[in-house]
């Protein structure tokens, strides 16, 4: 057999496109469902208190690369790889949606949450929004429910080349509270 000729062929060729497969690709990464935590949390209140701010948190399992299985087509490996790249919590009120940005932290969270609480958080604050990351002060008495939203950046790996794809969002399931009143404080020591 003596070939005639050759051709090249593009590797978005139709025949044999690894980037058809992106459906099957997303559909094998396993991305867990997370939730949103706060501190202070509703157990002590039975929900927030107005003015107080509340440092906002995802589980901590959620802040990690998540990698698809791997998919043999004509010839191609072909893998995605997730990586988080923005925190977002969503904060819906009668008032409308806001969003509050956050910078999760490599280092060590609280327990099963991240990000950690700062030490130097103020208790009360009623000036409007407060200017920090990961912060929402509740202005207004009543219910509201918050999501988390992660924005992963993806790298699209085609038996050994990659290359950037959109950003792919994953939400969290919602947290929804009451705000309320403070109606009183102890501030007796407990006593031993």
């Amino acid at each position: 057999y003596t070939p005639l000729d050759y051709i090249d062929v593009y590797v978005r060729d139709p025949f044999w496109d690894p980037w058809s497969r992106l459906d099957e690709l997303f559909n094998s990464v396993q991305i867990d469902a997370f939730a949103v935590g706060s501190v202070p949390d509703d157990e002590p209140y039975g929900g927030w208190v107005i003015w107080m701010p509340t440092w906002l948190q995802i589980s901590t399992d959620a802040w990690q690369p998540y990698i698809s299985a791997v998919d043999v087509y004509r010839g191609w490996r072909s893998r995605l790889i997730l990586f988080p790249a923005q925190l977002e919590f969503l904060v819906a009120t009668d008032a409308g949606t806001r969003p509050i940005t956050c910078e999760p932290e490599d280092g060590v969270p609280d327990a099963a949450w991240t990000p950690a609480r700062p030490g130097d958080l103020i208790d009360f604050w009623d000036l409007g929004p407060l200017d920090e990351e990961c912060v929402w002060v509740p202005d207004a008495l009543g219910e509201v429910t918050i999501r988390a939203r992660i924005t992963y950046d993806v790298v699209f790996d085609v038996s050994g080349y990659t290359t950037r794809l959109d950003p792919y969002e994953w939400m969290s399931d919602p947290l929804t509270m009451t705000v309320g009143e403070l109606r009183a404080v102890n501030v007796n020591e407990a006593s031993g």
